[in-house]
């Protein structure tokens, strides 16, 4: 078996850690925790500049500007050496869980698509079992910022209500 790679961009507004964790371990058979990168900490913010604002990390003109920040660099090298002591260091065996690596920053279109984006760039001769996915670029964004309150089981609603068997 193969190794596999899955790297996700997400926005902290709109998904919790949670979300993240869920969404990395579906169509795997066992969790394997992500390394979870909070790229909120790069300066250079696309959102803030007008001519940036409405393209996404995977714009050259965005991904450029992101990484004239010394700590996107830094980033992109903590994920790679983490990526490549998972393939290439002492424990590394294949197995069926993938290396996840998962990067947010506020609204998930800017600064965690680019980071990926090179990511992914990076790997894609070492490792061609790569899964990419920028979920904020998906459309399918989830507003939960924290889960919701769990509803009473079935049995307590119906305690004392009108409802019948």
């Amino acid at each position: 078996m193969s190794i596999r790679l899955r790297l996700f961009s997400f926005g902290f507004k709109n998904r919790s850690i949670e979300d993240v964790l869920r969404i990395s371990s579906e169509g795997t058979n066992r969790e394997q925790p992500p390394l979870i990168l909070d790229c909120r900490v790069i300066s250079k913010n696309p959102y803030h500049v007008p001519e940036l604002k409405t393209l996404n990390g995977l714009n050259k003109l965005v991904s450029d500007y992101v990484f004239e920040d010394e700590v996107a660099n830094k980033l992109l090298e903590n994920a790679s050496q983490h990526i490549r002591g998972a393939v290439d260091g002492p424990f590394a065996v294949s197995c069926a869980a993938p290396i996840v690596v998962a990067c947010g920053c506020q609204g998930g279109h800017h600064r965690s698509v680019a980071l990926i984006a090179r990511l992914s760039e990076s790997f894609r001769d070492a490792i061609p079992d790569t899964e990419v996915r920028h979920l904020e670029l998906e459309g399918d964004v989830v507003h939960t910022p924290s889960p919701p309150p769990l509803a009473p089981p079935a049995a307590v609603v119906r305690a004392g209500s009108e409802l019948g068997p």
